[in-house]
């Protein structure tokens, strides 16, 4: 689940930001494509493109080729005293190299190192008949690094040697009251393996330490834990350290989560070219039909094979499908731009704001041939007053193209003979437009989507940007717009627009 932009921010400011993050992008072969973020913070400079990753990096020589994906390194000493913990992921373009700095964590496992030596130390010179001045206190120095440390007395079984931590508890209740002869490996399932190979490295091994990786516990609410176990030795004293990293836990989290979310963007973005590659070939189909028209007529033209009679005719259908194309490209033309934010521009004054009858006639009566070829009657204000004002928020010439598109599209799609009726209404400081048609009406299931970007109906025809440009204007102009098919037959169209300030 998306986690809310306020949270991710916090998580980004809180979590991830202290840890410097950058970026490194590879192709297949391992070379450098391209990166970003805080390198210097690595001292990562003089970067070359379409170079070896890891001829530019040193310390990734040997790493790469990754063997699995996703991959982590933890504590890769990138620079002199800089550590970072490195997060290999597979990408549409390459594998993402993540580092994320783990200096602080590595200063604290040294810190754990020091104490152990220190104890170390103490204990030689007292055997050494040198006096210490004060012994380590065991118990004091393990809590304060947050870490659960216990002694092994027998085969799986282990004395603790201080308080147990808090988020030890959470797992894990009896351990409050427990502290002698307590066995891990029955409460950690994971522990119980990893103590097989802690009992053979206790036996061959008095120094270096032996790590578990990291495994998620989860307590009794449903939270989880990602801890790690370590085992070491001082002398003849076998010790199992287990911590809960919290930071780099949290770190691995949001790593998920940006992976989750940069495979969903992935699929999106390839849902989104399918729809656009579907779309040209809507557009190149839509656009070559009227184009072979014409090509016809002019064919026919200059062969000079028409007969007179039919001369008229057959250049009037040419400029038909010329208009008809025109109008395609001026859709599509027009439905980008408003997505570009060119419908910003409008009037909110009335002095300036256009007369949406007065703009219902004008494109009428451009379309008045149009109509009249398919024996259409066209009739604008049947319940309007010439001489009344009807101003609305927007711009003339938008209005005038929103009017456009809903007038061709009735002529698509109402039969020959019947009426297309456009009439206006006032209400509540809003200006309602309808248009009425005799057709068909609107195909089932079509309705709801009827004003989406690509939507066509059934008898095609159309880039199906249209009303999608109608849609997109009168909303930006404060209005809205719709579509339902009337009891009696044929469809209604309707947008409202509200009346401009004095």
């Amino acid at each position: 689940m998306s986690l809310p932009e306020q949270l991710l921010a916090y998580t980004q400011t809180a979590f991830v930001d202290p840890r410097h993050p950058a970026y490194l992008l590879m192709n297949d072969e391992g070379s450098l494509l391209e990166w970003g973020g805080e390198l210097s913070h690595y001292s990562l400079s003089s970067l070359a493109q379409n170079e070896p990753v890891s001829a530019q990096l040193p310390f990734l020589e040997g790493l790469l080729p990754a063997e699995t994906i996703p991959l982590e390194l933890p504590s890769v000493e990138v620079a002199a005293g800089v550590y970072a913990d490195l997060h290999i992921l597979t990408g549409d373009r390459g594998d993402w190299i993540l580092p994320l700095d783990a200096t602080e964590a590595v200063h604290e496992q040294q810190k754990i190192q020091q104490k152990l030596n220190e104890i170390n130390l103490r204990k030689t010179n007292n055997q050494s008949g040198t006096s210490s001045p004060t012994e380590i206190p065991w118990h004091a120095v393990f809590p304060t690094l947050n870490i659960a440390a216990m002694v092994r007395v027998d085969e799986h079984e282990f004395n603790l040697l201080s308080a147990p931590p808090s988020w030890l508890i959470k797992l894990w209740p009896e351990a409050v009251s427990l502290r002698e002869r307590i066995r891990p490996g029955d409460v950690f399932s994971f522990l119980e393996y990893f103590l097989i190979e802690a009992e053979t490295f206790w036996e061959s091994s008095s120094s270096g330490q032996l790590g578990s990786g990291f495994w998620t516990e989860a307590d009794q609410h449903g939270h989880e834990y990602q801890l790690e176990a370590t085992a070491t030795a001082v002398d003849d004293t076998k010790l199992l350290l287990i911590s809960f990293p919290e930071q780099v836990f949290h770190d691995q989290q949001e790593i998920l989560q940006k992976s989750r979310e940069i495979s969903l963007t992935h699929e999106r973005t390839l849902q989104e070219i399918q729809k656009k590659d579907v779309l040209l070939h809507c557009i190149v189909h839509d656009l070559k039909s009227p184009l072979s028209t014409m090509k016809g007529v002019l064919d026919l033209l200059a062969a000079g094979i028409i007969k007179p009679e039919r001369m008229e005719s057959m250049i009037a259908s040419g400029q038909q499908q010329a208009d008809r194309q025109l109008g395609m490209i001026q859709d599509i033309l027009t439905a980008f731009a408003a997505e570009m934010g060119a419908l910003d521009s409008h009037s909110v004054r009335r002095v300036d704001a256009p007369d949406v009858v007065r703009c219902a006639r004008s494109v009428a009566d451009g379309l008045e041939p149009a109509y009249s070829r398919r024996n259409i009657r066209l009739v604008v204000g049947s319940r309007t007053e010439d001489a009344a004002d009807w101003p609305v928020v927007g711009e003339e010439s938008r209005l005038e193209r929103i009017f456009t598109n809903l007038l061709e599209n009735a002529l698509r799609h109402t039969a020959e003979g019947t009426a297309v009726t456009i009439d206006f209404s006032r209400k509540n400081g809003t200006i309602l437009t309808t248009i009425e048609d005799e057709g068909p009406g609107i195909p089932e299931g079509l309705v709801d989507r009827l004003f989406e970007k690509f939507s066509q109906g059934e008898q095609g025809g159309s880039t199906g940007l249209g009303l999608y440009f109608c849609r997109i204007t009168v909303e930006r102009w404060g209005g809205a717009i719709g579509a339902q098919n009337r009891d009696e037959g044929g469809a209604r169209f309707w947008f409202d627009l509200p009346e401009p300030a004095n």
